[in-house]
């Protein structure tokens, strides 16, 4: 905790720190646990305990860091399954670890998280570090960053291959480890504002797509060994500084892309530089440096140093500067367009030349070649016959792409060579090797393989082109159906087949369906020649399907019949709009009907239909219902003399006209809306609200302006385009972010007191990101309020809110004002106005906490001591001269024993012209404080305490004064279907809270569970404040999904949970355990005086008759003791454990070798903090603690003057209870005696260390000491009283301070002005006798700060003439910074300053103007701002000055 506190600057405190039972005032890691408490990292193991003294795991530590760093606990955990050990991550704790890995803030070891091991120093620094420095480091392969938006980050680390950066803007650098090795990264749209530095990867690695660089890419593999890097997309990169080699391409840029590319002098190794693709500027200062150039152009070629240009044929330099050391050495086989510099007329600058094969040369006898140069051999210089032949080399410089097409479940083969495109313009079959390696066409589609070539002897593939093949797998059909029927069925003999109307599905093998086209070819058994039913067959790819027709003669003969059942008593779906026609309306054209001539046959008669009678309406865009009439037309050879009714009819519905309604986002990027087709006069359904990052959505308009809003009432008659209106969510967070938001416990902007709750993100505005900044953070910082001391003046203060979501940014102010420190309330009491100064003893508030100011009419002592808890306590003279209190609030009677308090103080006043001013340490919260005081001038003592009475409660509002009910932890039963809650104080029982006040939740405070009943109960009256708990609710639950990672949440709605007095609780969690195993813990026997104690878990105990030391059997030797019962004492440890000490007494013995057994085995029922059975006996299987007898002799004292101290020890093997008063303990010095004070005092086992205290002087020699107790007695562990004891003889250890160490600093930067802050820095002192000691320190202590020097500063402690030193930094605070572009369009981005005061220069441009710098004022007078050497020293706003172009 206090290397957390240190390392974030958390100052300020909780009082709730006086909850936790295992933190006392006295440990010197208190404050920090309250600080801890106050900044939300730590929450305790459990509602009041801490476990301070425990050692922290990995999976505590990263959940700590974690919640400093606000990470969301329920994100993706699936990080996990990439570390081998993610199985033993604690439940509670995944959701913190999966969140610090995807945070950047944990790595692991060697793929492991190992979350149970112990946290080193090193280890908790780094992590600190890391969140101090916002610098992240990836490791689990995986991709980071938002899927939208951008997020923000400082540092961040690539430190393994796999991972893919997306989305993030890093303020600073941006390092690819070595550790990533020949492995992969990718970084897809990440901003770099510092460098991004290459230390890793491999040949085929590294690909960075719509990338901006502010600084510069460097490369340098310590190793000198390959990286290949693809730049690409909408990429800006100020520079690439190539320190070792590389491979650099550029490709499909959008962007500036590279503006310059710089090979330096300190180049490691001899190894080239290959470039691919477009580059603006090269610049190369490494001598004799390789440079390849495949398919590349340079615009600008510097050449600083020599070097080799070898360049293919598609490579090309625009412009080539050679400087004159360079020109001798440079060679370069392509000639660039222009050639300048000084050293251009000694480079050799050719165009492309082929190598020719240069034939061995068989060396001459003896070895050695000829001197002067043989005909075929080199004619001087180095001899070459020792190198290998030159021959020619084609270079790839395509794949061609294979394409192949095959049917579902067809057998396939992957082809094993493909052609290859040669530098030489020739082409060559080259083996090539497949991945996926196997194709298969168990599933259609289209499917992608990427190949590998196998070159051969006189082929390179220097740009590892890879060949490519896409297999498509279409599906085959299955079966055909007819889905529509030909309109037409019936025929007269000789007609021809009519196919409209016709609708043919085909269904193939991948369940698709499709309609097939239908033509004569794809028919066949239609024959109209002859009459009588006719199948008909479709055949399409082999699969069939059927229809009938009718085919009759032409109708001669006497009309029998018209078969009008036959038609269609009503035709429907006809669409709206379809001609008023009978094809259009789908009328049938004939009617079957009856003719006799000799025999009755079937024919055909013709309908006409009278539609332009009919009511349809064509351009209606209703639904329409209508009738046709029709009347049967007879041939002429057919008579009807039997009047057969020839009139027909037939209904017809036509459909209502369908509109389309279709949703435009606006040209923002959210999630298309599907289109609803709507009939006409319907209403349109009105769709969920769309979402779009950084955009709050606000309606449906019928035009892009978005002025015209939808009413979804509204019935539809047209196609209609709605479109999406948006609200800037930036600003719109700026209107929602009030001041009421952030007030917390302040009442108004003008009266700044308490803590303001900033918040950092709005719940309707989840993107918007908020990041706060105060005008003058020495008294507002992080929302906490350092309110100035009592006697300054209260200050005003800019609290300036910067909202935004990627690139946009935009501030709102709030103006504080922050009220100087005050008393609610003071008065004073009974003050011996004798000695007493007017106006004084007065209290006054500084550096939060309360100074007493003291001024006497004569010399005298003062003696103090304080009280900070409510004030249920008050002290008598006595008490006040002892350092302790003696009675109860309102009683004016001492009580036996003292009762330690939070402030003992002492001061002797011999310059009545001074003020005393004594620092309390008590923080000046909103609380009754007592200062109590005492005058002691020789002989005469005060008869009545003197008290300074602070922020009392006024005695008309005793609601403050009542208790509250207050619980504590929770124990769930084996079923898991009862939690039982324990509290401390009794209930009202006339009201129960309802079950939906309790709700069940794991760590990511996820619901998992449900609350069925709920009912509370107190113990018994004769049981009340008998132990640590007097009532308990119990709640039936069922279905709880992890009761190991379980919380029950009380959520105060009606105030139904009450205590006995009637004051409601506030809102609670407790932790849900499981109760511990019910096993004697310890045991503790004083045989000399009868006395013993045994320590066991917590039982039930609710009822008199839960007899809590029933059944305890103890024997020595085998034989039972007597045991009579004493009393007992319970406690909380916390993390569910709750213990019970049991005092008893039995018949002292004198056995030299006692053997005790213990067994607990009651006759009654018992259970434990569950409520369930508990399985006894029980019996002791640990070590029994045996305690001497308690004797006042051999006690030895020893008295350190440079310590002030006094240490006792008593017999071996005694072990003395912690918690007495030192006012027993009289030292004799000089014939004078000297009660001790208060209880500083430290106690190991038999030794006791006792300071002194400030009202005894440092002594030269001490006589005696004796012990004389009259209230809280000293006594050993099994609570048997020391005896007193007369004057024993003190020893002087004359141990001299010889060193002192600065442990710890509460605040190690300042704002520039600041003072510098002591309240809780750790000096260690260390003594020629090898002890140690915390030492006492003030500004008279400390050299070398000065508030008004910027940076860092060294700073001396100086005690005793040791010294030591420590360093702290002064800076500028974080002012905002706005910039007025003065009426001409577009936006800068608001600045904050940084620590030196300082901010980056924005240029801004104009069509119309040129900019002419910035100013203070909107008129632009006096000089501009000087970014180089002008300090930012608060909020400002600059203005742009323009003059026109």
């Amino acid at each position: 905790m206090a290397l957390v506190n240190r390392v974030m600057n958390y100052t300020a405190k909780s009082d709730s720190i006086r909850d936790y039972i295992d933190v006392s005032v006295d440990k010197w890691y208190y404050n920090d646990a309250s600080i801890a408490l106050a900044a939300g990292y730590i929450k305790g193991t459990s509602g009041n305990t801490m476990s301070p003294d425990e050692p922290i795991t990995r999976e505590q530590a990263i959940t700590i860091i974690s919640r400093i760093k606000g990470i969301k606990q329920d994100g993706d955990t699936s990080v996990l399954s990439l570390a081998g050990d993610a199985s033993k991550i604690s439940s509670w704790a995944v959701g913190s670890i999966a969140g610090a890995i995807h945070a950047g803030l944990v790595t692991g070891s060697n793929g492991n998280i190992n979350p149970s091991t112990n946290a080193t120093r090193c280890e908790a620094t780094v992590l600190l570090d890391r969140v101090r420095t916002d610098t992240r480091m990836y490791y689990f392969a995986g991709t980071y960053g938002p899927e939208s938006g951008t997020e923000s980050a400082n540092n961040v680390i690539i430190a393994s291959s796999g991972i893919t950066l997306q989305n993030i803007a890093i303020n600073n650098n941006l390092e690819i480890s070595k550790t990533v090795g020949q492995g992969e990264a990718t970084l897809n749209n990440v901003v770099v504002r510092g460098d991004l530095l290459v230390n890793g990867g491999g040949k085929n690695s590294l690909y960075f797509t719509d990338v901006t660089v502010e600084g510069g890419i460097v490369v340098r593999r310590d190793d000198a060994g390959i990286v290949r890097i693809v730049v690409s997309g909408n990429s800006n990169v100020n520079a690439v500084i190539l320190e070792s080699r590389a491979i650099l391409i550029t490709q499909n840029i959008a962007g500036e892309g590279i503006k310059e590319v710089t090979i330096p002098a300190d180049f490691l190794g001899n190894n080239p530089v290959e470039l691919i693709g477009q580059f603006n500027t090269v610049t190369n200062a490494r001598a004799n440096a390789n440079i390849i150039l495949s398919n590349a152009s340079i615009e600008t070629l510097n050449l600083n140093a020599s070097a080799t240009i070898n360049a293919n044929e598609t490579s090309a330099i625009t412009t080539a500067n050679i400087s004159k050391i360079a020109g001798e050495g440079t060679k370069i086989n392509i000639k660039p367009e222009t050639i300048s510099g000084e050293g251009s007329q000694y480079a050799t600058i050719e165009g492309m030349v082929t190598p020719t094969p240069t034939p061995t040369k068989a060396p001459p006898a003896g070895g050695g070649g000829t001197p002067g140069g043989t005909p075929g051999g080199n004619t001087g210089g180095d001899d070459d016959d020792d190198k290998p032949p030159v021959t020619s080399t084609a270079n790839i410089t395509s794949i061609n792409t294979v394409t192949n097409s095959v049917y579902h479940n067809e057998e396939y083969t992957l082809p094993t060579k493909v052609t290859v495109n040669l530098s030489t313009g020739k082409t060559a079959k080259l083996a090539v090797a497949w991945n996926p390696d196997t194709a298969s066409t168990e599933e259609c589609g289209e499917f992608t393989f990427v190949g590998t070539v196998t070159v051969t002897t006189g082929i390179k593939n220097s740009k590892e082109i890879k060949a490519s093949l896409t297999l498509t797998v279409e599906p085959v059909l299955a079966s055909i159906e007819i889905t529509g029927q030909p309109a037409n069925l019936n025929y007269f003999k000789g007609d021809a087949l009519d196919l409209n109307g016709l609708v043919v599905t085909g269904n193939y093998s991948d369940n698709t369906t499709k309609t097939e086209n239908v033509g004569t070819d794809n028919i066949s058994g239609f024959d109209s020649s002859t009459t009588g039913e006719k199948t008909i067959t479709i055949s399409i790819g082999g699969k069939t399907a059927t229809f009938k027709v009718n085919i009759y003669d032409e109708a001669v003969g006497v009309l029998e019949a018209v078969y009008a059942d036959t038609l269609p008593t009503i035709i429907t779906n006809i669409p709206n709009g379809a001609p008023k026609t009978v094809s259009g309306l789908k009328l049938p054209k004939a009617v079957t009907a009856s003719v006799y001539e000799d025999v009755y046959k079937k024919t055909l008669l013709n309908i006409e239909w009278n539609i332009e009678n009919a009511s349809y309406d064509p351009l209606n865009k209703s639904e329409q219902n209508f009738t046709v009439n029709g009347l049967v037309q007879l041939p002429q050879a057919v008579i009807n003399p039997n009047n057969v009714p020839l009139g027909v009819e037939i209904e017809v519905n036509v459909e209502a006209a369908k509109h389309t309604v279709s949703f435009n986002m606006n040209g923002k990027p959210a999630e298309e809306i599907p289109s609803q087709t709507i009939f006409h006069d319907s209403k349109a359904a009105k769709p969920e609200d769309p979402v779009c990052v950084s955009y709050k959505f606000n309606g449906w308009y019928t035009n892009a302006a978005c002025t015209l809003e939808y009413d979804f009432t509204t019935e539809v008659t047209k196609d209609t385009v709605l479109y999406a209106k948006w609200l800037d969510s930036v600003d719109e967070a700026a209107k929602a972010l009030t001041f009421d938001l952030i007030k917390g416990e302040n009442e108004s902007e003008e009266t700044i007191k308490e803590r303001l709750e900033l918040i950092y993100e709005l719940e309707d505005y989840p993107d918007v990101y908020i990041n706060w900044y105060s005008s003058n953070p020495i008294v507002l910082r992080n929302g906490s309020v350092y309110r100035p001391d009592s006697n300054k003046e209260d200050v005003p203060v800019t609290l300036t809110a910067m909202l935004g979501y990627g690139q946009r940014r935009i501030t709102k102010e709030f103006n504080l004002h922050v009220l100087k420190a005050e008393f609610d309330t003071v008065r004073t009491s009974n003050v011996d106005n004798d000695y007493f100064a007017d106006g004084y003893p007065k209290a006054v508030i500084v550096d939060e906490r309360i100074h007493v100011q003291v001024k006497l009419k004569k010399p005298a002592e003062v003696f103090i001591n304080g009280d900070s808890s409510g004030s249920y306590w008050q002290s008598s003279v006595k008490g006040v001269l002892h350092g302790h209190a003696t009675k109860y609030k309102g009683n004016e009677t001492d009580i036996d024993r003292a009762i330690q308090r939070d402030f003992v103080g002492y001061v002797n006043i011999e310059d009545i012209n001074k003020i005393a001013s004594i620092n309390t340490g008590i923080y000046a919260g909103n609380r009754d404080v007592w200062i109590n005081m005492i005058i002691q001038d020789g002989a005469y003592c005060s008869e009545n305490v003197a008290s300074i009475i602070l922020n009392e409660v006024p005695s008309q509002e005793p609601d403050d004064n009542l208790p509250k009910p207050y619980f504590g932890d929770a124990f769930i039963n084996d079923t898991n279907d009862k939690i039982i809650i324990w509290g401390y104080s009794l209930l009202d029982l006339s009201t129960t809270p309802d079950k939906e006040q309790f709700s069940l939740r794991n760590s990511n405070w996820e619901s998992i569970g449900t609350v069925t009943d709920a009912m509370i109960h107190n113990v018994d009256e004769e049981l009340k404040d008998s132990y640590w708990y007097n009532s308990w609710i119990e709640l039936s639950v069922e279905n709880i999904t992890d009761p190991e990672n379980l919380r029950v949440l009380y959520t105060k709605t009606d105030g139904k949970l009450k205590h006995k007095s009637g004051l409601a609780t506030e809102e609670f969690f407790s932790y849900v355990y499981r109760p511990e195993a019910i096993e004697i813990k310890e045991v503790a026997i004083d045989p000399s005086s009868g006395n013993m104690y045994i320590l066991v878990p917590a039982l039930k105990i609710t009822e008199a008759e839960d007899n809590p030391y029933e059944g305890v059997i103890v024997k020595n030797d085998g034989i039972e003791l007597t045991l009579q019962y004493l009393w007992y004492s319970s406690f909380s440890e916390g993390n569910g454990k709750s213990s019970v000490y049991y005092y008893f007494n039995f018949t002292p013995f004198s056995s030299e070798d006692p053997d005790i057994s213990v067994e607990y085995n009651p006759t009654s029922d018992k259970k434990d903090m569950a409520f369930d059975d508990v399985t006894l006996p029980i019996s002791f299987t640990g070590e029994v603690r045996y305690v001497p007898e308690v004797l006042n002799e051999g006690i030895t004292a020893v008295y350190t003057p440079a310590k002030h101290e006094i240490k006792l020890t008593f017999k071996e093997n005694m072990v003395i209870d912690y918690y007495f008063a030192n006012c027993g303990f009289i030292l004799k010095a000089n014939n004078q005696d000297y009660t001790l004070r208060g209880f500083n005092h430290t106690v190991q086992d038999n030794i006791v260390t006792i300071g002194l205290g400030e009202h005894i002087p440092v002594l030269s020699g001490i006589d005696s000491i004796r012990y004389e107790p009259h209230d809280k007695r000293l006594k050993e562990l099994c609570r048997r009283e020391l005896p007193d004891f007369n004057e024993i003889p003190v020893t002087i250890n004359n141990a001299t301070l010889e060193k002192i160490e600065v442990k710890y600093i509460d605040k190690s930067y300042y704002y520039i002005g600041e003072d510098l802050n002591l309240k809780y820095y750790l000096v260690i002192g260390t003594y020629s006798d090898n002890t140690t000691k915390e030492e006492t320190i003030s500004l008279d202590n400390v050299s070398g700060y000065d508030p008004m020097k910027l940076g860092y500063q060294t700073i001396t402690i100086t005690i005793g003439g040791e010294t030591d030193t420590f360093q702290v930094y002064v800076r500028y605070p974080n002012y905002v910074v706005k910039f007025d572009l003065n009426n001409q369009p577009g936006h800068i981005i608001p600045q904050t300053s940084n620590h030196q005061g300082k901010i980056m220069y924005p240029e801004p441009t104009s069509d119309s103007h040129n900019f002419g710098g910035w100013y203070k004022n909107a008129d632009c007078t006096g000089e501009p701002f000087d970014f180089e050497n002008d300090i930012i020293t608060q909020n400002t706003t600059f203005y742009a000055k323009w003059t026109v172009k």
